[in-house]
């Protein structure tokens, strides 16, 4: 696809994958999510892996998702993402897939497992599945941002303008036909100019929320650090003989949750 600009199938594939076991049932080994000897604020994998079964296809159109689980059924129309021309399937089974693997709520040695069980199948018959259009002829049609920038970039992406110093583009297509011009000149609301060329496209299309746009100039506000760094720890603490040690690490982003006491994240200031 990337090497052509575009790319043909001839079979369709499913592929799911999910955790064997529930997230909160067992001990966490002490995994985390990232890690502080990167200087990365750390996550217990409770709060960031939720009990989900995750599924991608690829198919030569649109599918209507069945899924039994638990003794019922659930049926899922809307994707989280579909590809550029998608149009609707019949009703017949394309890929009929009986897992192997369940989810219990039990875990070996008493440890949840966090590596994902992954399995696959592919369609019986053949297909003749081809991109609508070819990849230069394709632009952003959906997309999202960190924060305050989020609201914006799901305007803005959508119509193709999709900056990827504050946005990500997680979808491209056909582009879409792009609202009546309003004239209105957006500014950054709080004068960061990180805001300026998102303002200055949504605003003239009639999207120009308050929160981080104003239809007038603002006096020039420089951040000390990038909107789009992570958020990092900067104050934290331990028990005993190493409480000082955590407390003067965790400081400068060194502090590893199973081993110290991380306060309340805040944006990264370094």
């Amino acid at each position: 696809m990337y090497k052509t600009g575009t790319a043909s199938f001839n079979r369709e594939y499913l592929v799911t994958w999910f955790r064997t076991s529930l997230n909160d049932v067992c001990a966490d080994g002490e995994t985390t999510g990232n890690t502080a000897s990167q200087l990365q604020l750390e996550y217990k994998p409770v709060d960031i892996t939720p009990d989900r079964i995750y599924f991608s296809v690829l198919l030569a159109s649109s599918a209507e998702l069945k899924v039994s689980f638990g003794g019922s059924s659930y049926t899922i129309k809307d994707w989280d993402y579909m590809p550029d021309g998608a149009v609707v399937q019949g009703g017949n089974v394309v890929i009929d897939y009986s897992v192997p693997q369940g989810i219990s709520a039990d875990c070996p040695s008493g440890v949840t497992n966090w590596n994902p069980w992954v399995g696959s199948k592919a369609g019986a018959g053949s297909v003749s599945g081809v991109p609508p259009r070819d990849l230069s002829e394709q632009t952003c049609v959906q997309g999202w941002g960190e924060g305050n920038f989020d609201d914006l970039c799901r305007f803005t992406c959508k119509y193709g303008y999709c900056p990827s110093g504050a946005c990500i583009c997680t979808n491209f297509g056909k582009a879409l036909d792009q609202p009546k011009s309003t004239g209105i000149v957006g500014y950054p609301g709080n004068g960061d100019d990180n805001y300026g060329g998102l303002c200055t496209f949504a605003c003239n299309l009639g999207y120009c929320p308050p929160t981080a746009c104003a239809t007038e100039k603002q006096r020039p506000y420089v951040p000390t650090t990038s909107p789009f760094n992570p958020d990092t720890c900067i104050k934290g603490g331990g028990h005993g003989v190493v409480s000082r040690l955590c407390a003067w690490t965790c400081k400068y982003g060194f502090c590893p949750i199973h081993r110290l006491r991380n306060y309340p994240r805040v944006g990264n200031t370094q």
